[in-house]
């Protein structure tokens, strides 16, 4: 939903945009006040306490999709789906552990699955692997000399320093566990 409520915002805010002129010019001159005025009156709308920051499942979400439509009409765009002006698509909104679920030795309380996580069987001997970064340009390196073929690693979330703006490490995007690298494990807890 939130792909669907950028998409449409992004068709609001180019329809009404004027060609930019070839020669250089600040863009106070490009784009007229009127256009501004309406743009900070939508972004004002759309992060307004009403629309309850546009949780999945909230009505704040619908009323966010609601305004949006009800602009794009207004401007006399086409709607960009069979059906309208909303595509509807699966999303993967929780996590919940589920009966047996469980890691051998550990309290249930004490580990949750990843919302990145897919449902299965799996088993195999545990290594744990700190944050599991692989990092030699700034010296940080976790997975040097772990052999992790056929081995389950038990991964930290996020990363040092994940609220520290000046960190090296970006743990603002949990994306280390995604990508394939000589050190990927069979599973990642």
């Amino acid at each position: 939903m939130r792909a669907a409520l950028l998409a449409l915002l992004l068709a609001w805010l180019s329809a009404g945009l004027p060609a930019a002129p070839r020669a250089k010019s600040p863009a106070r001159e490009i784009v007229p006040p009127s256009l501004v005025k309406s743009f900070e009156r939508g972004v004002r709308a759309l992060a307004s306490d009403d629309m309850e920051g546009r949780g999945l499942g909230t009505a704040g979400l619908d009323r966010a999709a609601d305004w949006l439509e009800t602009a794009l009409r207004r401007l006399g765009l086409p709607p960009a789906f069979p059906d309208g002006y909303r595509q509807t698509f699966r999303i993967k909104t929780g996590v919940a552990r589920e009966d047996g679920n469980g890691l051998n030795g550990m309290p249930e309380e004490d580990w949750t699955p990843l919302g990145v996580s897919s449902s299965g069987e799996f088993e195999g001997e545990l290594a744990f692997v700190g944050y599991g970064i692989e990092a030699p340009p700034i010296g940080y390196q976790e997975l040097s000399g772990v052999d992790l073929t056929g081995k389950v690693a038990l991964m930290l979330r996020y990363e040092p320093q994940e609220r520290d703006e000046a960190s090296p490490l970006d743990g603002r995007r949990p994306s280390r566990w995604r990508s394939a690298s000589p050190h990927s494990p069979g599973e990642i807890v």
